[in-house]
């Protein structure tokens, strides 16, 4: 039986944003044996251990690049360990030191013909880190279901930490500057000689960029939307709205008049649950309606909202009946916003032969 979640604490302080409260998030934490049980119960131990047989078999030789600290050529994709410099750790003003970013490309990615390679940032919450988050939410194993055209990464944040501390990603330019020594890292020669025709080529550059945290990783999310330094498409939030309200409420406002496609139009869909983060989805919800925003939302997951409902909305509201340990994965939400996403897919899916349905089947 899975340890339940600690209470929610009392509210912080207000963040320096006008009107923006902010609630402590939890988050379970498992160790890497945790996780492996986890993985176990979830899928059963005949898949998934000769799945991560497979992984170790995999690995290749010492990486020649210095910042590349593994590859791991894997049934799904390609999994890089770096060590970069525009990691969110060390930080000046923080003890954290893991400068560790994973960035996983799938077996299926191409660089497109204009040469953008569109990417995924996930931020983990609390009492967590990047590569346990990674393997429990099975978020590599929905990103590939999706067949979208892009890469994910995955930045270490305070390693198995009560904190919210963005580090470098809280300062003026720290997202450009990550997904610029992201991009680098992965065009080196070697690199791409390991990756075939999924490899990054020297003249690609960085295209759509969309991001999504779970519980406490909203912080660092709402600092690269205000001044990370690179426009961002898309925010997926699972369970993951507690405080900086009025970050979202801007982002949104700031492209809604726009009409075009939808990679021109920001685009918010939020998974709640607890009783912060369903506060602070209705308090988005007050703000929109002042605004005159429109927004989808559904009260009873699976009900309401089609996935054309959840593809053309530029703000959508979901009360998830997954707990919040699980919110990510048992539904495939990650998997869903991506496939409603403005990322380009090269590989079919049927995914929307009844766009009229809803997302999953009503229980």
């Amino acid at each position: 039986m899975s340890p339940k979640p600690p209470q929610i604490v009392d509210r912080l302080p207000a963040e320096p944003t006008v009107g923006d409260s902010l609630a402590k998030p939890f988050d379970l934490h498992l160790s890497r044996r945790g996780a492996l049980k986890g993985l176990l119960g979830f899928a059963g131990a005949a898949l998934v251990a000769p799945a991560l047989s497979r992984m170790a078999s995999a690995r290749s030789s010492a990486p020649k690049d210095k910042k590349i600290r593994d590859i791991d050529k894997g049934r799904l994709g390609t999994t890089i360990t770096m060590e970069l410099e525009s990691a969110p750790f060390p930080h000046k003003n923080s003890s954290y030191k893991d400068s560790t970013v994973i960035v996983f490309v799938p077996n299926h990615f191409r660089v497109r013909s204009d040469y953008r390679i569109d990417v995924l940032i996930h931020f983990h919450g609390y009492r967590d880190t990047a590569r346990d988050a990674m393997l429990r939410h099975q978020m590599r194993e929905q990103f590939e279901a999706s067949k979208q055209n892009a890469i994910v990464i995955f930045p270490q944040g305070p390693v198995n930490s009560d904190d919210m501390d963005g580090g470098k990603l809280d300062e003026a330019g720290g997202l450009l500057s990550l997904l610029t020594e992201v991009r680098l890292t992965l065009q080196t020669s070697s690199l791409q000689a390991s990756m075939g025709r999924a490899g990054i080529p020297n003249k690609a550059r960085i295209g759509k960029c969309l991001l999504s945290a779970h519980s406490g990783g909203f912080r660092v999310l709402s600092y690269c939307l205000e001044r990370g330094g690179y426009d961002v498409n898309e925010v997926f939030l699972f369970d993951a709205l507690y405080g900086r309200t009025g970050t979202f409420r801007d982002w949104v406002a700031e492209t809604y008049p726009r009409s075009g496609p939808m990679s021109e139009r920001h685009k918010l869909i939020s998974f709640y649950s607890g009783p912060a983060p369903s506060a602070e989805n209705r308090r988005l919800m007050y703000f929109f309606d002042k605004q005159k925003i429109e927004y989808v939302s559904e009260e009873i997951e699976g009900t309401e909202l089609s996935k054309r409902d959840i593809t053309k909305a530029r703000a959508v509201f979901i009360k998830t009946s997954s707990t919040h340990d699980r919110v990510l994965f048992r539904t495939n939400a990650l998997r869903d916003c991506l496939y409603a996403s403005c990322l380009s897919r090269f590989v079919k899916t049927d995914w929307f032969k009844d766009t009229s349905a809803p997302r999953i089947s009503p229980r």
